[in-house]
C-alpha cells in the first residue's frame, strides 16, 4: 500500500466495526440499539465514512454511524439520533 493511502482512499467497509455483527445493527429494543451505538460510536476506526454514507442514504429501521436510524413516517425520512441510555445521576457529591 502506498504510504499516501489513507483509508479514505480504499472501501472504508471493509474496516467497519459492524462486520462481525451485521445483524446487531437493524433496529431492535433499547438494549440492541444502545449496543449497536456503542459499538459504532466508541470502536468504528471509519465513523466518519460511515456517517457521510449515512447521511446520503438516508437508510431506515438500522443503526448506521451511531445514530438509530427510522423509517419514513408521512412521507419523511427521519432520525432518531444517537440513542442516549436513561441519564442516572451519580450522587449528590458531583452535582448530578
Amino acid at each position: 500500500m502506498d504510504t499516501a493511502t489513507t483509508i479514505d482512499d480504499l472501501d472504508w467497509r471493509q474496516h467497519a466495526a459492524c462486520r462481525p455483527t451485521p445483524e446487531l445493527f437493524f433496529t431492535g429494543s433499547k438494549e440492541r440499539n444502545a449496543r449497536a451505538v456503542h459499538i459504532c460510536t466508541n470502536h468504528c476506526p471509519v465513523l466518519r465514512q460511515c456517517r457521510d454514507d449515512a447521511i446520503a442514504a438516508k437508510p431506515a429501521h438500522c443503526v448506521q454511524a451511531g445514530i438509530v436510524w427510522i423509517g419514513p413516517k408521512s412521507g419523511t425520512e427521519g432520525r432518531v439520533g444517537a440513542y442516549q441510555p436513561q441519564a442516572r445521576g451519580c450522587g449528590s457529591e458531583c452535582g448530578r
